[in-house]
């Protein structure tokens, strides 16, 4: 591999843009964003907005964790580092990963801080290593 970019450009932009596309239909089909009953906004392009602060946040953060997991798995000579197809697909799957670990019955809503970066962290790192361990390219 001579450059780094067909590897890179989809393992951080592929989760970016998964969430920007999920916020915009969100806000457009849904109006305006809501945490719990306190409305973060009263007007749709400013909550369209806060929720895409939000969801660059969490697309980023996917982002470095998928950055992480291939760093890992090249380490490992488990995987290879990921290019064209086999490396969007993982990434723009993943925010869907997380999301579907988060809905499990049987994770149990955290009681502490640490709990709560675990609970929010944990399934990122697992989505994305499942993910790429599914698509990825043995060495």
């Amino acid at each position: 591999m001579k450059s780094f970019a067909p590897w890179l450009k989809p393992t951080l932009l592929g989760p970016l843009m998964t969430m920007w596309i999920l916020t915009t239909l969100g806000s457009m089909t849904i109006g305006s964003m809501t945490l719990g009953d306190v409305v973060l906004s009263g007007d749709r392009l400013d909550a369209w907005a806060v929720g895409m602060l939000w969801s660059t946040f969490f697309g980023s953060t996917l982002g470095v964790m998928g950055v992480a997991v291939d760093v890992l798995l090249l380490r490992m000579t488990w995987r290879r580092l990921p290019t064209g197809a086999r490396a969007w697909l993982p990434s723009i799957l993943a925010p869907f990963g997380v999301f579907f670990i988060w809905t499990l019955p049987f994770l149990p809503p955290p009681e502490t801080a640490v709990g709560l970066v675990a609970f929010i962290t944990a399934p990122m790192v697992v989505a994305t290593f499942a993910l790429r361990m599914l698509f990825g390219t043995r060495p």
